[in-house]
């Protein structure tokens, strides 16, 4: 493993028993390379208004670093009872400093869209979003057989 800091380098030349000289040098080993970060998962995510948000968070490599805080800036503040689009950027900063690139994770938060079927006396009843659609078995059957 590289490690960074100062360091000294002495080294003495000798010409001959008469000339000599010493020489100095400092080195400092810096990190100046970013931390990568990628998202884990989709770019857009969507879920049902009242669902749980489970975020897949990021992946993150640097050269030296091992262990990050993720920063994360939600806009607007997510809640997942309202409907809505939410934007999560996330970075990372190492310890010498170096920023990542901002990634984005786009939540948009929907309506549920159900489609459920009823059997009711001779018809079936399509609930769609809230509005009842009757439809009589022969025209179930004939739409069913065009496909």
């Amino acid at each position: 493993m590289k490690l960074l800091g100062k360091y000294v380098i002495r080294e003495s030349f000798a010409y001959n028993s008469i000339q000599s000289f010493d020489l100095e040098y400092v080195v400092n080993v810096v990190d100046t390379t970013a931390p990568t970060i990628r998202l884990n998962g989709s770019e857009t995510i969507k879920i049902n208004v009242g669902d749980k948000f489970d975020d897949p968070s990021v992946v993150v490599n640097d050269n030296y670093d091992k262990e990050f805080t993720i920063l994360t800036k939600v806009e607007p503040e997510l809640d997942t009872k309202k409907e809505g689009k939410y934007t999560i950027s996330y970075w990372v900063v190492d310890s010498s400093g170096n920023m990542s690139e901002v990634v984005t994770r786009t939540v948009v938060v929907e309506k549920k869209n159900s489609i459920t079927s009823y059997l009711i006396a001779g018809g079936i009843a399509l609930v769609v979003i809230g509005v009842i659609v009757l439809v009589t078995r022969k025209e179930f059957k004939k739409a069913k057989k065009r496909g």
